[in-house]
């Protein structure tokens, strides 16, 4: 399946997924100058390519990312529930973002995953803010490869977990 914007100015709100309670799966999907929302309890995107997207949402339950190219898209991650058990998961995924201003952004999860990514970005690589809040040993970004940011390769306000083993380098600060 792809999502195309037709015409010339903005973006088109290809996806919405606007239920609560929907458990969504994405797999092998392009979006190209095409935004997706996510407001449902779960959403699951794999071996999927994000074009010149400015924003790829979600705002409520449990992500996982896996196998996926973000070329000049901000994955933008929030848990508004405040629930401290949802988990986001970023994996194996590339972000190539010299025009927008993060690679990957993560607020509010009590859990979360961040592992073997290839990250670049026009401002941060990765910033997280005020997560961790679950049992410890659920929180981790580990093995990424961060580098040419234009501030920093991690971001990371009031929060709990394990930064290990990745590679940062060339940006302004580590």
């Amino acid at each position: 399946v792809t999502f195309n914007k037709h015409g010339n100015t903005g973006y088109f709100k290809g996806l919405v997924l606007n239920n609560n309670y929907m458990q969504a799966t994405i797999d092998d999907v392009t979006f190209n100058e095409t935004q997706l929302m996510n407001y449902g309890a779960e959403l699951n995107i794999t071996d999927s390519e994000f074009n010149d997207c400015g924003w790829a949402y979600s705002f409520n339950g449990d992500v996982t990312i896996d196998n996926c190219d973000f070329n000049e898209t901000w994955l933008y991650l929030e848990n508004q529930q405040n629930d401290p058990y949802l988990v986001a998961t970023v994996n194996n995924s590339v972000f190539n973002n010299t025009n927008t201003h993060v690679g990957i952004d993560v607020w509010n999860y009590g859990k979360y995953f961040i592992t073997d990514n290839n990250i670049k970005a026009y401002h941060n690589g990765i910033q997280i803010m005020n997560c961790g809040d679950a049992n410890t040993g659920n929180q981790l970004i580990f093995n990424n490869n961060i580098h040419d940011c234009g501030k920093a390769g991690i971001i990371a306000y009031n929060v709990t977990g394990s930064i290990a083993q990745n590679h940062i380098f060339n940006n302004y600060t580590g």
